[in-house]
């Protein structure tokens, strides 16, 4: 109600003023001092966590660990079975008669016919092959005679003497490097010099592989070839082009001219035939 006497409906109720805050006193009852309450206690860390709670955590711990190892064992495993079962050995060979391309032969022996199978008998504990293209001589314009020649040997190694065919043809590849190395050289004598570079590795034929240019010339004849070794697992591979070369008229004790540039390159293109002839051999994978 107001002053005047009339009435206020849903009046706002005074504001209460705020209550003071308890304070414990200094003193208890009997006058003596008080002591100060103690402040709470932080949560108990994990090294006071109880036993139970201690040996959940190592144990998870430690299932962790061993997962992350087993996955690692795991994967390594299949590394290494891959890498097994990505290269077998070879059980047999392609007819190497038929490993170079036409590309190949038109390009660096045009004159030559279909492959004639060349070579001897194998020898124990081995599967051979072997295969010659050969062009006849034919006069060129300057009134020489020069003829081209392909020759392919494969040689697979069977496992024997408690090693496998594979061990088997790299001992067969060393000895053929070091024969290289150790022959390298010049033979001046009469009527025929030759002449034998030192031999150079090759990349990216097989799993090793190295070349070796070698010149013979005379007074009536000279030829120009370069020898290709690869090995690929537990085969030998060799692949010769040569470039002879007979000329008009003698010159001197020489004969020429010698082309080793273009020996090595008909060599590298005819290797790279063979290794992908074996490659696409299904029958041939062990």
């Amino acid at each position: 109600m107001t002053d005047d006497g009339s009435t206020t409906e849903n009046a706002e109720p005074s504001a209460r003023p705020p209550r003071p805050a308890l304070v414990a006193p200094e003193q208890g009852l009997d006058g003596s001092p008080r002591e100060p309450a103690a402040p709470e206690a932080p949560e108990a860390l994990d090294e006071a966590a109880p036993p139970e709670r201690s040996r959940r955590r190592l144990l998870q711990a430690g299932i962790a660990a061993g997962a992350v190892l087993l996955v690692g064992a795991l994967l390594l495993g299949l590394a290494v079975r891959s890498g097994s079962e990505a290269a077998p050995q070879y059980a047999s060979l392609p007819d190497v008669c038929s490993t170079l391309s036409k590309n190949t032969l038109q390009r660096h022996a045009p004159r030559a016919g279909a492959g004639e199978p060349s070579g001897g008998k194998a020898a124990a504990g081995e599967r051979q092959g072997s295969c010659e293209w050969k062009e006849p001589l034919t006069g060129e314009p300057d009134g020489a005679l020069s003829s081209h020649r392909f020759a392919v040997g494969m040689r697979l190694m069977l496992d024997g003497g408690g090693k496998a065919g594979t061990a088997l043809a790299e001992g067969a590849y060393q000895t053929e490097w070091d024969a290289a190395r150790s022959g390298s050289g010049r033979s001046t004598q009469s009527p025929v010099r030759l002449e034998f570079d030192r031999p150079f590795p090759l990349k990216g034929f097989g799993d090793q592989a190295f070349a070796r240019p070698i010149q013979s010339s005379g007074a009536s004849v000279g030829t120009s070839k370069v020898v290709v070794t690869a090995r690929v697992r537990n085969v030998l591979v060799t692949v010769e082009y040569a470039h002879t070369v007979q000329p008009a008229e003698k010159k001197g004790d020489e004969a020429g001219p010698i082309d080793t540039p273009t020996a090595r390159a008909g060599a590298e293109v005819a290797a790279r035939d063979v290794l992908a002839a074996l490659k696409a051999c299904a029958r041939c994978a062990g």
